[in-house]
């Protein structure tokens, strides 16, 4: 499969500064054989090389939303101590629980 992507959709054959076809190829092809697993499948995702972050996060932010967060394994979600840290002004180090409530909130806010 790897081999068919890098043939018919590789970055070389899609102009611009964003590769969203390549992406989009390994994305399906790690969520195709990765077969529910969430480890499995990030590791088809990033050993795939390319956008292995963009990648691995949005297979993986798939498969979480899919399997809900108690289905995912310890080793991925015991490490974040439920924390997320960035440079956003008045968001430095939040709760991700936290987070996803607002974010639940906001969306029921807006439909």
């Amino acid at each position: 499969c790897f081999a068919y992507i890098r043939k018919r959709y590789w970055k070389e054959d899609f102009g611009g500064n964003c590769h969203i076809i390549p992406n989009a190829a390994i994305m399906v092809m790690a969520m195709l054989y990765g077969e529910g697993n969430f480890e499995k499948t990030l590791k088809i995702a990033n050993y795939s090389g390319f956008d292995t972050d963009c990648n691995g996060a949005t297979v993986g932010s798939i498969l979480g939303v899919m399997l809900g967060g108690k289905a995912l394994p310890e080793e991925f979600t015991g490490r974040v101590c439920d924390t997320l840290c960035s440079n956003i002004s008045g968001y430095s180090c939040v709760s991700i629980t936290d987070m996803a409530k607002k974010t639940l909130a906001l969306m029921k806010k807006t439909t």
